[in-house]
């Protein structure tokens, strides 16, 4: 199976796992896409939910190019309409090196990131609310 190939079916994996959470901003030549990932604690209404905005950038040759085609992700604050509090700018930054860790590994094995990422966030959500 060629990147191109790999990349498609990775993408419609996403899609049909996270819904109206995954918006794809661009699909040619590199795929940019954005997930939302929430998390509410047990005694908090969903809408109280603890949110991060993940923001996926797959250049030409992903996942098989190894270290020039890895995965870019930028991570943000979730939007502020579906949230009342956020991650401190430092958490941010530790997850945001979680993430490109993650991503390096995934390049020197030449294999998909994003499924990985996305549960990734929605672990280090879970373990701050806790």
């Amino acid at each position: 199976m060629g990147a191109a190939e790999a990349r498609s079916e990775e993408l419609e994996a996403l899609q049909a796992i996270y819904g109206s959470e995954l918006r794809i901003l661009s699909d040619d030549d590199e795929l940019h896409f954005e997930v939302d990932v929430h998390v509410a604690s047990a005694n908090q209404p969903a809408n109280d939910a603890l949110g991060v905005r993940l923001r996926f950038h797959l250049p030409q040759g992903y996942p098989s190019g190894g270290w020039r085609a890895r995965a870019r992700v930028g991570v943000s604050a979730g939007p502020a309409s579906t949230q009342k509090w956020s991650l401190s700018p430092n958490d941010l930054e530790v997850l945001r090196r979680k993430i490109q860790s993650l991503c390096e590994e995934a390049a020197r094995a030449r294999t998909s990131v994003g499924y990985e990422v996305v549960e990734l966030a929605r672990t280090f959500l879970r373990e701050y609310l806790e």
